[in-house]
């Protein structure tokens, strides 16, 4: 949201909802109105403050941020008092200033630290969130694994077959007379393994279609997340390549999918041949 649309709003939502409070509970509106009014003008001072430093500042660091609450928090306070009693914050030895200026460091102080928590527990969250898809993907990759057994099991029958038939294939070019009544029985028994193996396979299939069911779809991710973790991957997969190329990303607008798993393996496809595609080094 736009700092300085917010604090205009807070201003007058604050302004509004007291006059109308005091106007049911004590018929003072006017004069509730006109007491409250410089509030209107912390708020909006306070949001024109924030607009102006984060228009400059993408993104806002710890130390920078305490700053900045407490510089806008003082400025904020100093106007309104100063539309409130003018000159009068000057005097008795700026008493007022030095007390305006400790409220904006304890208001400030107490921002900064319930930002601080606020980002410690996403950050927490988020390492959680890591590592319960880390013994997820455990999970799979141990159940991909039995799968890849019974293919790599499946690959020696298939020799074994290729062998057999090819024996008999030399037997029939041969006319090997000999060999004729075992022909039968050869063929017999390719015919068997090849339905065994297509059974096998028929069980490989269905075991990795409930994986792909069951575990792919269990959890989503936010798409912006799902890039996060295709940056890395492309910048691996290009300095393994040994090019240098330079790939940017831009995520105009974030989505909660569930489907992530394929999202990720389509576009790590394109951008895999992308880089493939390309024969110089430097791009």
């Amino acid at each position: 949201m736009n700092p300085l649309f917010f604090g205009i709003a807070s201003g007058f939502s604050l302004l509004l909802f007291r006059g109308i409070f005091s106007s049911l509970f004590q018929g003072i509106l006017f004069e509730t109105l006109y007491l409250n009014a410089p509030e209107v003008v912390f708020y909006l001072i306070y949001g024109s403050i924030f607009y102006i430093f984060k228009k400059k500042n993408d993104s806002l660091k710890e130390n920078s941020m305490f700053v900045f609450f407490l510089i806008s928090d003082f400025i904020s306070n100093m106007v309104e008092i100063y539309i409130r009693i003018g000159n009068e914050i000057f005097k008795s030895n700026g008493k007022l200033v030095k007390t305006l200026i400790l409220v904006a460091f304890i208001r400030a102080g107490l921002i900064w630290i319930i930002i601080l928590g606020y980002r410690y527990y996403k950050l927490l969250l988020v390492r959680e969130e890591h590592d319960r898809r880390y013994k997820e993907l455990l999970l799979l990759m141990s159940k991909l694994k039995t799968e890849v057994y019974w293919m790599e099991k499946n690959m020696d029958h298939i020799e074994r077959i290729m062998e057999n038939a090819y024996e008999l294939f030399n037997n029939i070019s041969n006319n090997n007379e000999v060999q004729r009544e075992k022909w039968s029985q050869s063929a017999l028994e390719i015919a068997k393994d090849v339905h065994e193996i297509k059974k096998e396979y028929s069980l490989v299939a269905t075991g990795i279609e409930e994986i792909v069911n069951d575990e792919l779809d269990v959890t989503g991710m936010y798409f912006s997340e799902l890039i996060n973790i295709l940056k890395e991957t492309i910048n691996r997969e290009i300095k393994d390549q040994g090019k240098d190329i330079s790939v940017e990303y831009k995520v105009r607008g974030d989505f909660y999918t569930k489907k992530h798993y394929y999202l990720m393996s389509v576009l790590r496809n394109l951008m895999t041949n992308a880089i493939d595609s390309i024969e110089k080094k430097e791009i």
